[in-house]
């Protein structure tokens, strides 16, 4: 890795930090866990003048339950500690079921789940799940704060609708409401801990009788950013889920995609393990929901 001049600072408050954010302005770089900031680096595909590690900032690792009953995940909260949470594994357990997926412990143990999000690459494990489970992230600035689904969060390759000056400081996830199931499954071409192939993410909330309340499903790998498969869910919103219902909808997605070829795979290599993987998704969250027979494949 070739050296170049940069300033390496440590905020101790999110007003020291905005500070230097403000002063250094684009030719700076966040630093929460680093694991995918440090292969940039070494790649040249960033050169910062001035490196701002935020593993100083308090308030910013916590794994809690908010007032409302939701999930909240400071931003520098690791995948490891996410993943190991009794609080995650007894009430939100898909979500350490998908960051088991995630690379491997070493790694697991370094990445955040904020820096997961601002790092913006569509071909990541989280995003689809936070998709299909509607949350948030808060996000704070010299002028206060707001909060934007993570559903309008992903704007572009390794592009997001954080503003200049604006800090990710925590993701929200809602409570699972009775009757509901979510779950992501993940094709990778080596190992489970490669970057997937495809990922597809849903969650189902069932009504009394059995029809379909209320669903919505993710994508990685397929397209520019994170995908919300929203044809596909309108198809199936109100319905009673049946195999051949859930395998016309899940066609749908060809018009909400656009794969791109590499070693994973070629591009409609991957539009057909969209459509598997999101029959596939549909049919475990069904199941999870506990929706009675036998789910779609």
């Amino acid at each position: 890795m070739a050296l170049w001049p940069f300033d390496y600072l440590e905020p101790t408050s999110p007003e020291e930090c905005f500070a230097l954010m403000a002063e250094h302005g684009s030719e700076a770089k966040l630093l929460a866990g680093g694991t995918a900031l440090m292969q940039f680096l070494k790649q040249g595909l960033a050169r910062p003048r001035a490196l701002i590690n935020l593993k100083r900032l308090p308030g910013l690792g916590g794994i809690e339950v908010g007032p409302e009953g939701a999930l909240r995940l400071g931003a520098l909260a690791t995948h490891r500690r996410i993943e190991d949470a009794p609080l995650v594994r007894e009430r939100w357990p898909m979500l350490a079921e998908m960051l088991q997926l995630v690379a491997s412990p070493r790694i697991r143990n370094m990445a955040t789940i904020g820096g997961n999000l601002c790092h913006g690459d569509a071909n990541e494990d989280p995003p689809p799940l936070l998709l299909a489970l509607d949350a948030s992230v808060r996000v704070i600035s010299r002028v206060g704060e707001r909060l934007l689904p993570v559903d309008g969060l992903f704007t572009d390759f390794y592009e997001t609708a954080l503003k200049p000056g604006e800090l990710l400081a925590e993701v929200r996830v809602p409570p699972l409401p009775p009757r509901s199931g979510a779950v992501y499954l993940k094709f990778a071409p080596k190992s489970r801990q490669d970057f997937a192939t495809v990922g597809a993410a849903a969650f189902v909330r069932l009504a009394d009788a059995g029809r379909c309340v209320e669903l919505r499903l993710g994508l990685a790998g397929v397209a520019p950013t994170p995908v919300r498969a929203r044809k596909v869910e309108a198809a199936l919103q109100g319905q009673l889920l049946s195999e051949p219902l859930v395998r016309e909808a899940a066609a749908l997605v060809e018009d909400e995609i656009d794969p791109v070829g590499d070693i994973r795979g070629s591009a409609g290599y991957k539009r057909e393990m969209a459509k598997l993987f999101l029959r596939r998704a549909v049919a475990e969250a069904l199941r999870r929901a506990g929706a009675a027979g036998p789910g779609p494949t």
